[in-house]
C-alpha cells in the first residue's frame, strides 16, 4: 500500500510519503510519568524577571509533552518555606539536589539563560536527584527577537530535553520508561525536509534528523503529526489492524 499525502503552505509546504504497515511483534514504550521540579533559571544580560518568564515558558512546553509530572512553583515555594529553604544562590548541581530532595520529586530541571546584544542562549539540564547525575542536557543557541526565541527556542529546548531524558542514563537514576511487549505495527514515512519533531497521539515522541521517520505504532487509530519550524505541521490519522 502506497499512499500520497500533500499539506501546501502559502510559502512552504511539507511533503510526506506514508509507506509500509506491517503487524509484527516488537517492544513498545509504555512511559510513567516521574516527578520533576523545575528550578527558576539564572540569567545573564537580562532582567529577572525575564528569566522567570521563560522558565514558566519551558515548564509549560515540557509539560505538553507529557514526559514528566511537574510540580506546581507555588507548591514548590510552600514546602520550601515550610523548610525554611532560601532557594535565593542556590545554583550548584548539590543544592538543587537538596531541594529535590525536599521536594520528594525523582529529578529537578535547571538552567540559565542569558542575552548578549541579539543573541540568546539557554542551557538546561535535567538532574537525578537520587544519584546526582545529569541524565540529559540541552544548549541553543538564537539570533533574533525575543519573540523568536521564546516560541521557538524555548520550546525546542523543552522537547529536546523531554526526548533526551526518555532514551538516556540506565537503572534507577536514569530510567524514565519500561518496556513490554505487545502487537505493533510499523509505519514508515518519507519526508522532503529534515529534521523534524514527531507527536504521536498528542505526545512528543523525539526529532527525526533524516528523510526517513520510522516508527512502531501498536493496534489501533493514532494521530501521527510531524512539525518543523516554517512549515505547517503535516498531520494523518494511521489506523494499525490485525492481520
Amino acid at each position: 500500500m502506497k499512499i500520497l499525502s500533500r499539506i501546501v503552505d502559502p510559502t512552504n509546504r511539507l511533503i510526506c510519503w506514508i509507506f509500509l504497515i506491517t503487524l509484527c511483534l516488537s517492544p513498545l514504550i509504555a512511559q510513567d510519568l516521574p516527578t520533576v521540579a523545575i528550578m527558576e533559571f539564572e540569567s545573564s544580560g537580562m532582567s529577572e524577571t525575564d528569566a522567570a518568564n521563560i522558565t514558566s515558558r519551558f515548564g509549560y512546553e515540557l509539560s505538553k509533552t507529557n514526559r514528566f509530572r511537574i510540580t506546581e512553583r507555588q507548591m514548590m515555594e510552600e514546602i520550601l518555606n515550610e523548610q525554611k529553604f532560601q532557594l535565593s544562590g542556590c545554583t550548584s548541581s548539590e543544592c538543587v539536589v537538596e531541594v529535590g530532595q525536599l521536594l520528594s520529586v525523582k529529578y529537578m530541571i535547571a538552567g540559565e539563560v542569558s542575552k548578549t546584544f541579539d543573541l540568546y542562549s539557554l542551557h538546561v539540564r535535567i538532574i537525578s536527584v537520587e544519584s546526582g547525575e545529569v541524565i540529559a542536557q540541552v544548549i541553543e543557541d538564537y539570533e533574533g527577537s525575543a519573540r523568536d526565541f521564546i516560541t521557538g527556542t524555548v520550546r525546542n529546548a523543552a522537547l529536546k530535553l523531554a526526548a533526551e531524558a526518555r532514551t538516556s542514563g540506565s537503572g534507577s537514576s536514569g530510567e524514565l520508561a519500561k518496556r513490554v511487549v505487545t502487537k505493533t505495527g510499523q509505519v514508515s514515512f518519507t519526508l522532503n525536509i529534515s529534521p523534524v519533531n514527531v507527536f504521536i497521539d498528542d505526545n512528543y515522541s523525539g526529532e527525526n534528523n533524516t528523510k526517513n521517520v520510522s516508527l512502531s505504532l501498536p493496534m489501533g487509530d493514532h494521530t501521527v503529526k510531524l512539525s518543523a519550524p516554517g512549515f505547517q505541521d503535516y498531520e494523518k490519522v494511521i489506523s494499525v489492524l490485525p492481520d
